[in-house]
């Protein structure tokens, strides 16, 4: 990342970059920028698209890749919940009566 112009980034940016990016979705540049604590969204953002063209050269890509998919993963679900329990829910005609919600 340094050979890509981002001098003023050091390990520890890049450590929270991977930290934030597991907890917020990639688009999240404010929310990323917050974690990190030392950066802008714009800087954020600049980065995010320099890493994620670079991320297969990574000396921990593999371990990368894994936390990054399964964020993914979680951040897809995030964003589908709402729909699907909108979804659940409008097929009762008095759902609050009719649902069986099973607690494990």
């Amino acid at each position: 990342m340094l050979e890509s112009g981002f001098t003023n980034w050091d390990r520890r940016d890049y450590q929270k970059v991977c930290q934030a990016l597991e907890m917020y979705p990639r688009e999240e540049c404010e929310a990323i920028a917050s974690h990190i604590g030392t950066k802008t969204a714009e800087e954020v953002e600049k980065y995010l698209k320099v890493f994620f063209e670079k991320i297969e050269t990574l000396n921990d890509y593999t371990n990368i890749k894994k936390k990054l998919d399964k964020a993914d993963a979680v951040h897809s679900f995030k964003r589908q919940a709402p729909v699907l329990i909108k979804q659940k829910v409008t097929a009762y005609e008095r759902p609050v009566e009719e649902m069986v919600i099973n607690v494990v």
